[in-house]
């Protein structure tokens, strides 16, 4: 096996408000391909999940875990051999252990890896699924592995006991033009919460279910003049439930609010409509200004369609921190069409490819209340990129959030508790001693005081008349003075 070189020190160097108090890099093997991620357990345990596929070999894949502290020193690696054939499907960290599982092709055969996280002892656990699903995800809730996917077009979620090699289907989740949304466990009532869409009519259904797999409750969210679609679930300490996602009022992926309220009370759903909230309407241009106040005068309803990226960073002693990434949409290929395969008789569709841009940063602070405490909105530009997930890292200090965006080589940064504040920029490689190019950058939240950017970045080294390279795999993590 290839091995994977860590180096770690600490950086004073600083830029205005941000500055990096820690940094761990690798050396990747040249001729295999990665696939790294991260994995933040808590505030004080990060891990570096990393899968090698040798390809022109053909050997077996290895699974490489490295855990780090607060301070990305290296606790333990493992590395853990998976047979070539074998497919990942996800990883999760629960109960002290992280768990990774894959599949076994055009069979219901699945392993699991468990892997302790105070010393890195693992094992593997073989069973199958009790039906075969595609689009498989799983969680982890009570020691038991719930494996989700669809058969035949409709949801499903098994509850397996690897141990005593038992499961069983979860009830009221089998329908047609249904899509699952996500699954929670809430820790402090030992309960599952799993969410589902019904695609025609955009409403959303959250089942509860106890310890066993029993269905305790079931409530419809959405009405005729709110179709939602994105959802995310957070929990109060006491265990109360709070479900926040966006809306619009049509059934599409344009969003013109979010929504916000507790499952304890599911008929008291709040609504936030982006159009009435202060810091957007102070970015409008005058001519804008000017059809809101007739729009108004007419009595017609001023709304904001946006394309956004919804995610919620943060709690509060008053509400959650709700995000929405603003982003513009641009077509990079032809329109979706069918083609033929050469000498074959076989077809194809060849979807359309988008590009899509953050254009402005959103922050609302929903109350528990249904209020909205504050909120701001920045303009910049930010880099491109071609998966719709959540872009940005957020920090907290002084009562202060700070949004991060992913630059082409570096990082932009705002004051996003100051109106019109300045976008800033922070160099991620200002004190290589190498030559760095194509740097890949991604950021994650790593509490509410840090956020991680860690990503590939191209080294390169010359020698005389002669110039190499190699890619370096970069963590660096950034607080704020």
């Amino acid at each position: 096996m290839k091995k994977l070189f860590f180096f770690f020190f600490l950086s004073l160097s600083a830029l205005a408000q941000i500055h990096e108090v820690a940094e761990v890099s690798m050396i990747l093997p040249n001729d295999v391909e990665e696939d790294i991620q991260l994995l933040a357990v808590n505030e004080e345990e990060l891990l570096l999940i990393n899968l090698q596929e040798d390809y022109l070999r053909k050997t077996d894949k290895n699974l490489n875990v490295v855990k780090f502290d607060s301070d990305l020193k290296q606790k333990w690696l493992v590395s853990i051999p998976i047979e070539r054939t074998r497919i990942p499907i996800n990883y999760r960290a629960a109960n002290d252990k992280m768990y990774y599982l894959v599949s076994i092709p055009e069979t219901k055969k699945l392993e699991l890896i468990t892997i302790e996280l105070s010393n890195g002892q693992w094992s593997k656990h073989a069973f199958e699924t009790l039906t075969k699903l595609i689009n498989t995800d799983f969680e982890v809730f009570n020691g038991y592995i719930l494996v989700s996917g669809e058969y035949n077009q409709k949801p499903v979620v098994e509850m397996h006991s690897v141990s005593l090699n038992a499961a069983k289907v979860l009830p009221e989740l089998h329908y047609k033009n249904t899509l699952l949304k996500g699954m929670y466990v809430n820790p402090y009532r030992n309960q599952l919460y799993v969410i589902s869409l019904l695609s025609t009519k955009c409403q959303l259904t959250a089942m509860i279910y106890d310890e066993t797999g029993k269905l305790l409750s079931k409530h419809i969210l959405g009405d005729k003049k709110h179709k939602l679609s994105n959802v995310l679930m957070r929990f109060l300490t006491d265990g109360e439930p709070f479900v926040l996602g966006t809306y619009n009022a049509v059934c599409n992926d344009i969003v013109a609010g979010f929504f916000s309220g507790s499952l304890d009370h599911p008929a008291k759903l709040n609504y936030v409509d982006i159009s009435n909230l202060p810091s957007y309407t102070s970015t409008l241009s005058s001519k804008k200004q000017e059809r809101r106040i007739l729009r108004k005068e007419k009595g017609k309803p001023n709304i904001a369609r946006q394309r956004v990226l919804f995610s919620v960073p943060f709690s509060g002693e008053r509400g959650y921190v709700a995000s929405g990434e603003i982003y513009t949409q641009q077509t990079i290929s032809g329109p979706a069409r069918t083609s033929q395969i050469e000498n074959s008789g076989r077809r194809i569709t060849v979807p359309t490819i988008y590009e899509y841009r953050i254009s402005r940063l959103l922050l609302a602070e929903l109350g528990f209340d249904g209020k909205v405490n504050q909120d701001n909105l920045a303009k910049l530009d930010g880099r491109s990129f071609n998966f719709l997930k959540p872009q940005t890292g957020y920090l907290f200090k002084n009562d202060n959030f700070y949004g991060i965006l992913p630059g082409k080589k570096d990082l932009s940064y705002l004051n996003m508790s100051e109106t019109n504040s300045a976008v800033q920029s922070y160099s991620l490689f200002a004190d290589s001693k190498f030559k760095v190019s194509d740097v890949d950058v991604e950021v994650l939240n790593w509490g509410s005081n840090a956020v991680l950017a860690y990503g590939v970045a191209n080294l390169e080294f010359s020698r005389e008349q002669y110039t190499s390279t190699r890619q370096l795999f970069y963590i660096k993590k950034l607080e704020v003075k």
